[in-house]
């Protein structure tokens, strides 16, 4: 072998290690958990709402005085974009509390949550009940906002249900005839 392919050799081996390095390569690590931040294993926080889409026969969302509300029409819902009802109840059914907060009554306005800055209620089929969320302000980070589960538990949820919620609040029409 020759001089010039040993410092070949020796270069790609630099480079190789380099990108190991790099790509954070540590085979002596413990691995990485598997499954999603919503599994009981990694997250063991409540669900915002425990509800499958199969189980809810109407969602109402409440804000600033304005009700919106869509109904279920056979494997379908009522509104302008049925689509988006099926993916907000999955996003609520998954999304869990980040945390949870110990608080009185009277604290809750401070946290967006008296009165609640949006209402989430989500009626089962069959007459079986009503779930309930309120959502309040953001947190100090603003990747949070504080939730409160069926008038019970305080919490601190992602963001992203709050967008979500506006989202879903925009695209259904006024409650007049559901």
């Amino acid at each position: 072998m020759g001089h010039r392919v040993t410092v070949i050799l020796f270069a790609l081996l630099a480079v190789t290690g380099a990108l190991l390095y790099r790509a954070g390569y540590n085979p002596g690590a413990a691995p990485a958990p598997t499954g999603s931040p919503n599994d009981d294993s990694i997250n063991p926080n409540p669900p915002l709402v425990a509800v499958t889409v199969a189980e809810v026969e109407r969602i109402v969302l409440r804000a600033n005085g304005i009700q919106r509300a869509s109904l279920r029409q056979a494997d379908s819902w009522s509104g302008q974009d049925p689509g988006l009802v099926a993916e907000f109840l999955k996003d609520v059914s998954t999304l869990r509390l980040l945390s949870e907060l110990d608080t009185r009554p009277d604290e809750l306005a401070q946290f967006g949550l008296d009165p609640p800055h949006g209402v989430v209620e989500i009626q089962l089929k069959g007459g079986k009940g009503t779930k309930t969320l309120e959502i309040g302000v953001r947190n100090p980070s603003t990747t949070g906002v504080y939730v409160r589960l069926g008038g019970g538990q305080v919490g601190v949820a992602g963001a992203l249900i709050e967008w979500e919620f506006q989202r879903l609040f925009r695209k259904l029409a006024a409650d007049t005839a559901v």
